[in-house]
């Protein structure tokens, strides 16, 4: 966007202060009021995310214990483009070195929270909600050859592009064996996604639920590896299914690859150094 988005326009709120606290390829994200957060997209093309998440969070709102964003105020600027209006969420955002900073009974109970958080999502008592994507035995599959191109099989050795290929073989198995439980996915549950209080060293709150999905329970925790899901599995009643196992490393490896595939063709190789020690994990075991 050419010039930043003048919020004067939004119809019916009068702005007393306003700052911009966000500034990302998704759009801008703004504090009206010391109060408000106000999400604006590139453009209205990518609208329809807001529309949805306002929707999910008033549908969970008292179903879950962790905090997150009541919508205040759903509406359109005058070139299209659809603003979303969220309560604050308490806490700071969580990071890598705020977690590295734990010790480890702190890190095995933040974990734990989150189990709990992931079940909370995923066991929500709330109606069917339309336009929301929904799990399909073939898309996981699809997706992995979507974004497993040339530029990344072309970093990995003969032994890395063998050990991917059996990896999402034993996937294809393991969802063709056994039907796959379908949940409510929060879908971007990742350490930035979380609200962390720094005196009680918890999460205390969970935001950005514009990619909400139907999906297996795992794929919802695919930015973790086996030994850190198996922690917050303890915390987790949920039903996670058969060949977990097989299904989660999967999950990983895709992620890692489509992050991968993007940061080869700008220069970089941080996700394919990850990805190379991903696919030789041991997958997790219950």
């Amino acid at each position: 966007m050419k010039n930043s988005t003048d919020l004067t326009q939004i119809p019916g709120i009068t702005i007393h202060s306003l700052a911009r606290i966000g500034n990302g390829k998704a759009g801008e994200i703004f504090l009206v009021n010391g109060e408000i957060v106000f999400k604006v997209p590139l453009s209205s093309d990518t609208s329809d995310e807001l529309e949805l998440e306002y929707e999910v969070l008033g549908a969970l709102q008292g179903k879950v214990d962790i905090a997150i964003p009541k919508p205040l105020y759903f509406g359109t600027l005058p070139d299209g483009r659809k603003v979303l209006g969220e309560s604050l969420v308490p806490g700071i955002q969580f990071t890598q070195e705020l977690y590295e900073e734990l010790s480890q009974p702190e890190k095995d109970a933040v974990f734990a929270q989150m189990g709990d958080i992931f079940h909370q999502i995923h066991s929500a008592d709330v109606p069917r909600i339309k336009n929301i994507d929904e799990y399909d035995n073939n898309a996981p599959l699809a997706d992995f050859y979507e974004h497993y191109t040339d530029t990344v099989k072309n970093a990995l050795t003969h032994a890395q592009r063998v050990q991917v290929q059996k990896i999402a073989a034993d996937f294809a198995e393991a969802v063709k064996a056994d039907p796959v439980p379908v949940v409510l996915c929060h879908g971007d549950l990742h350490f930035a996604n979380l609200n962390y209080d720094p005196v009680s060293k918890k999460i205390c709150g969970l935001l950005d639920f514009g990619v909400v999905n139907y999906n297996d329970p795992l794929n919802d925790m695919r930015y973790f590896w086996s030994d850190t899901v198996i922690k917050m599995l303890r915390s987790y009643p949920g039903n996670i299914g058969a060949n977990a196992g097989a299904r989660h490393l999967f999950y990983c490896m895709c992620n890692l690859i489509e992050a991968a595939r993007g940061d080869l063709e700008n220069g970089g190789d941080d996700f394919i150094n990850r990805l190379r020690k991903v696919i030789f994990q041991e997958p997790l075991s219950l």
